[in-house]
């Protein structure tokens, strides 16, 4: 990827990311989460996560080290809406990255997050806001998601627009019958059709462009 699309996607993100942060006020009603994303964002005007993302990939020897990304809450708010998620649902995020839609899906929305992320500095920082903000609601993993049991989650939240084939199946491997799957940019029904029962397809938008989220359920274990 050449110097100047690097620098015209960083710009795209970062406007995106702040009209992103205009659409949150609506939710600093909650004061609890008033608090917690104030604090988060003074914690993060320090702290690059895309600088501490490519570091840590490229010490891993990943093929991309740009591949960290995260959802806005905007495009969040449809997902809950169009997929039904409530505050009787158990969520595991995969790849939670700095916990930012974790910490708003816990307290907004109201569900049991399990957050799992394998950037140690991500999960340093989001146990701390945890522990000082008592959030009871959202446990965090700081692992690889390919060796975490899936077997509490009603949903499972997976954008992860970079996985190899061979991940995406030991995903799939891990997923118990009758688990909701809400994955970006494409749909486990398409990698195993006798597995999964698609529900639902929808546009949403990140910073980096439009795409789909699909929606399904695992109906079969094989």
């Amino acid at each position: 990827m050449s110097t100047g699309n690097l620098l015209k996607i960083y710009f795209n993100v970062k406007i995106l990311n702040f009209l992103d942060q205009i659409y949150i006020f609506q939710y600093y009603k909650n004061l609890k989460y008033c608090f917690l994303d104030i604090f988060f964002i003074f914690i993060y005007l320090f702290i690059n996560p895309y600088k501490i993302s490519k570091k840590f990939l490229f010490k891993k020897n990943k093929k991309n080290i740009y591949m960290y990304g995260e959802t806005p809450i905007k495009t969040l708010k449809r997902i809950v809406e169009e997929c039904d998620i409530s505050s009787k649902d158990k969520l595991i995020d995969l790849g939670a990255g700095r916990l930012k839609t974790s910490f708003w899906l816990s307290n907004i929305v109201g569900c049991n997050i399990l957050a799992i992320e394998q950037i140690p500095i991500f999960t340093k920082i989001a146990f701390f806001l945890k522990k000082i903000f008592m959030i009871k609601n959202v446990k965090i993993k700081n692992d690889d998601f390919l060796k975490i049991d899936y077997e509490e989650a009603t949903i499972i939240y997976l954008y992860g627009t970079c996985l190899e084939d061979y991940e995406i199946k030991k995903i799939s491997e891990k997923i118990k019958n009758n688990t909701k799957v809400i994955s970006i940019s494409y749909s486990l029904s398409h990698y195993f059709p006798k597995q999964y029962n698609l529900i639902k397809v929808f546009p949403v938008a990140f910073p980096w462009g439009e795409t789909k989220c699909y929606f399904c359920v695992k109906v079969k274990k094989v």
